[in-house]
């Protein structure tokens, strides 16, 4: 689940903090670690307040790299997302401040190409904590639950999950029987 989310270019930015909570993890990596995340930051910041016109070469950067001028001025993080277009490209066109590290380019790329993606697979964390949260009283009677099919109705009976994410993780229960389950619980009404 969420490979978008946990993938492995990632995984220091996202574990090193862990680690270093818990002693594993030296100061100096921590700040190696932030400073790096610190750049990419910054750089998906400068690209989203970056606009990229067809004048000042722009045509001629292209055209060496075999891509169609563009006509009218594009955001420069807009641009990134196209699939032929590379940071390096990118970087050409409108080169950063100061030289970037290759680990924070390819992240930088890699976060804005998959953007979309990445937003819409956060929204589903999201959901599953708050489904997570959500409890299912200890008297709840799964068997009187109308417009649920029979088979998820028994296995929640017989399974009893305490919160609906636990519901939502039972085989043969599915998203329309846990749709259902949360109507019942939204209305306060525990079938007995």
């Amino acid at each position: 689940e969420y490979r978008l989310l946990l993938r492995s270019d990632n995984a220091d930015l996202r574990l090193t903090p862990l680690g270093h909570e818990v002693g594993l993890v030296s100061a100096e990596r921590m700040a190696r670690v932030e400073t790096r995340r610190r750049r990419i930051a910054d750089e998906l910041a400068r690209l989203e307040k970056t606009n990229l016109s067809p004048k000042n070469g722009t045509a001629e950067i292209l055209a060496r790299h075999g891509l169609p001028p563009i006509k009218d001025g594009v955001n420069a993080k807009k641009f990134l997302r196209r699939p032929e277009v590379t940071y390096e490209i990118l970087a050409e066109l409108s080169p950063p401040p100061m030289p970037l590290p290759e680990d924070v380019t390819r992240q930088v790329a890699i976060e804005t190409k998959f953007e979309g993606y990445l937003s819409k697979q956060q929204g589903q964390v999201e959901r599953m904590l708050r489904l997570e949260a959500r409890t299912i009283p200890p008297e709840f009677d799964f068997s009187a639950l109308e417009g649920m099919r029979i088979e998820a109705r028994e296995k929640l009976a017989k399974f009893r999950p305490v919160t609906v994410g636990q519901a939502s993780r039972i085989a043969g229960v599915n998203p329309a029987d846990i749709s259902v389950l949360l109507i019942h619980l939204e209305r306060g009404s525990t079938p007995a």
